[in-house]
Parts: C-alpha cells; structure tokens; sequence
C-alpha cells in the first residue's frame, strides 16, 4: 500500500513503489523530492547558527553532500525518508510558504504552481519573490523573468512599483534581435508604453530594410507586429517596400486588439494564425482574405462566426476549438474545400442535418463538446478518415455510419454508449477504435469483418467521467 501525507487541499506527498517521495499538486504528479538536504546533530548545532536558509545551507554544504550522494554514504529507509519530507513541506506551508525552509529550486516553481491554482498565500509569496529577484538579480535574471512570463499574475498597480526603473537597453543587452522583440511583445502584454514606442519604432525600421537575416519582412508579418501601427503608417510602409507575397501570418495578443488592417495589405496570404487573442467577435473583414487556405481561430471566445466566413472558398483548415460555440456555424458548410475542421472545446449540443454537404472533409475532430447524437448525414462524409467524438454525451450511433467506408480512425471514449450499430463493420479501412469509458456490455459480431483493425474490447470497463 502507497503511504500517503495530506498537506493542505492542494498539495499531498506520496511514498511511490520505487521508493521515491512524490509531491502531488491537485492531483497531479509535480515533482520528485532528491533527498533530505541535512541533520544536523545537537553537538554541532551551534557551528551552523548563521544559516538563514535552506539554500544557504545547500551553498555551504554542497561539495560533502555531493560526494555524501555519489558514495551513497546515506542509507536512509524510503519510508523514514518520506515522512521526513513530508515534515518539511508541512512546516513549509504552515508557516505562509516561507522560502527559507526549503530548496529554491522546489520552492519557487512549487508556489508558482500553487499561485496558479489560486492559493492567495502562494500567490502573495510567488509575486514578492518574482519582485525580490527582478530587484536584485543581473539583467539575465531580469530577461528570464519577463520571457518565461512571470509578471502576467501581477496587477497595474503593482507593475507600476516593480518596473518604474525599468531600463529596456539594460535589460535586452545580449539577446539576440527576435529575443529583443519578444521581450518588447511581452512588455507590451503588461502595459508598458514605452516598450510600444520602442517596437514601433523597430518595426518600421526593419521593416524597410532589405537583407534582413533574422528580422525580415516575413518574420514582421508572420508575428504579427505590423498592427502596432496606425492604418495611416502602414499604408505609407507598404507605398515604401516593394510588393511581396505574404504566405503566413499571424496576430499577436499583445499587439492586437481589433482587426489587424496590415492583413488586407498582404498578397496572397495563405495561412492566418488568430489564436489565443481573446477575441469576441470576428469582422467582416476576414472575408476578403480569399487566398487563405489555413485560418486558426482557437482559443478565443467566439459564439458565431461573420456570414464574410463563407467567402473563403480556398479554406481547407479551419481551427475553431476553446471558443464558447453553442451552435454550428451554418456560414461554413458552403466552404466546398474544407478538408479538416477542429470544433474541440465548445459548448455544442447538435451538429445540422447540412453538415452532410461538406463532402472533402476528411478531418472531424469535435472531442469535449455535448453532443447527444449525430444526425444521419453524417454518414454522407464518404471521404472522411478521421472523426474524434470524445468526451461528449452520445448515447448511440446512427445506422448511416456505416457508409464512412474511407475512415480509418473512429474516437468515441467518454461517451454514454450502450450499444454500436451493426453497421459499424462496414468500415472496412477502420484502423483505430476507441470505445473506453462508455456504458458498452457487447459489441456486434460484424466488427470481426474489420480486418485493419488494431482494437481490444474490455466488454466490463464501465464508464468514467470527469465532470466538465
């Protein structure tokens, strides 16, 4: 039997089968504890009085406990080894996640996990700390904390304080041009107006340059950056360059906050990528990007889609997962090109008989949504070799999907399935056939007539459902 250790409700320590000690995060493996760091005996205790921290004491101690660790010198039981972390992360935590009592390399992604998840004690420590280091550390400890995004948690106010000394000369020395610019984005993410006068001005001089190595024209556009510029700006911008096609794009959260009109400035642009920029709603203007092939609009927060959508009538990918979509949008289903369509992660509760008439499809992947059943067009998908219905609420499958006889991977896991039709062995190029977590007790003879199927069916495995 695992020994376990409750911390508080977001941290738990477990003793594993291999004899290692785990730190478990709600739930989640977070990291292995190394070893006991030091015990000290009551006779020497006076020679390490002036330690003030776990890491000063690892500082002082590293050569011994280094050598002590190559020649195993330690051979301390798994278990008393445990429960002696377990008494040093509980004192860790009651006394408000002081960083002196543990290692730093544990303690500070350990309370920037906690912070996260919404510990307000964690979150109080992790931002005084982030502000401790930024103070005192050199300009390559400045970098990493802006770069691996440390400061997002901070608010106005306390950004004001942290950064008003801020240097970008300083604290850009070293990074190469595209580092430089990705530290101008973020800054501009906090708010930092000086950061956007600095990379306007950066923008507009490379972007007229020709020869660029590492910041061209392409990279310009394919970030994003050009929308930190007024309409006037880049009109004038693009009378100055000489024409190019514009193969890829994409639009930069920080930067955007509305339509990027350098989009309609750029010839032939086949892929856009306007991911993650918290975005509402669409414009219209997206309609005239007719050379588009690739449009990824993931990870926003759109419920419809503009009627412009349909003018897109070279689309072969469309990305519309992590959006807040209640119903299909009809405007897609005259796209006659699209070939895989991404609706992951949305609130969706039907999918429309019309669904049938977008013959190219060959990619359906529409997991984690609550749909309840498929209407009988969908059997109409005659080219279609993926569908990925998972972590829905299907309760059974129409007989017509028997007619994707080109499909080769069929995804139903985490459903409410009680039976399969048996026209399910007419899909005579299946491969792969996820059935888990279902309410399954049999599956129809006629699979056995699949014979490219790699499947093993568990007729007991009863369904398991995270709540959504």
């Amino acid at each position: 039997m695992m020994d376990s250790f409750k911390i508080n409700e977001l941290m738990t320590l477990k003793l594993e089968k291999n004899g290692r000690t785990s730190i478990y995060v709600a739930g989640k493996p977070f990291k292995q504890c190394t070893y006991l760091l030091l015990t000290i005996p009551r006779s020497q205790a006076e020679e390490f009085a002036d330690i003030k921290s776990i890491d000063d004491a690892a500082e002082r101690l590293d050569k011994s406990m280094h050598d002590a660790i190559e020649s195993k010198k330690f051979n301390i039981p798994p278990r008393v080894e445990f429960w002696g972390h377990c008494s040093n992360l509980q004192a860790w935590a009651e006394n408000g996640y002081n960083l002196n009592l543990i290692h730093s390399n544990l303690g500070f992604p350990l309370v920037k996990k906690l912070s996260e998840l919404g510990d307000p004690q964690a979150t109080a420590v992790f931002k005084e700390e982030v502000a401790r280091r930024f103070q005192e550390g050199d300009f390559k400890t400045k970098q990493y904390l802006f770069l691996e995004f440390y400061f997002r948690s901070f608010t106005k106010e306390e950004l004001e304080v942290v950064l008003k000394d801020l240097d970008f000369k300083k604290i850009s020395a070293e990074l190469t041009p595209r580092k430089k610019f990705s530290l101008l984005e973020e800054l501009i993410g906090l708010g930092n107006a000086e950061a956007r006068r600095i990379l306007k001005e950066k923008v507009l001089k490379r972007f007229k340059k020709e020869g660029e190595i590492e910041i061209d024209r392409h990279f310009i556009v394919r970030r994003g950056y050009l929308d930190i510029l007024s309409q006037g700006e880049i009109d004038t911008l693009f009378s100055q360059v000489p024409k190019e096609d514009y193969r890829l794009a994409s639009v930069s959260p920080s930067v955007s906050k509305t339509f990027p009109y350098y989009l309609l400035k750029l010839n032939y642009l086949g892929s856009l990528d306007y991911s993650y920029c918290d975005i509402e709603e669409l414009s219209e203007s997206i309609g005239k990007l007719t050379s588009l092939h690739t449009l990824e609009l993931n990870g926003n927060n759109l419920k419809r889609l503009p009627e412009s959508i349909a003018n897109l009538n070279r689309l072969e990918e469309l990305n519309l997962g992590y959006n807040k979509f209640e119903e299909f949008p009809q405007q897609i289903i005259t796209l006659e090109r699209l070939k895989k369509l991404y609706m992951d992660h949305n609130k969706l509760n039907e999918l429309p008989e019309s669904i049938g008439k977008m013959k190219r499809l060959r990619l359906l992947f529409i997991t984690d949504n609550n749909l309840k059943e498929l209407p009988e067009s969908i059997g109409e998908l005659k080219f279609l070799r993926e569908l990925w219905l998972e972590r829905n609420s299907l309760t059974s499958l129409p007989e017509s999907i028997g007619n994707l006889k080109n499909l080769k991977r069929l995804y139903l896991n985490d459903n409410y399935l009680t039976e399969l039709p048996e026209t399910i062995g007419n899909l005579e190029n299946l491969e792969s056939l996820g059935l888990s977590s279902n309410n399954l007790k049999r599956v129809p003879d006629t699979i056995n007539n699949l014979k490219k199927l790699d499947f093993t069916f568990y007729p007991h495995s009863q369904r398991k459902r995270m709540n959504k």
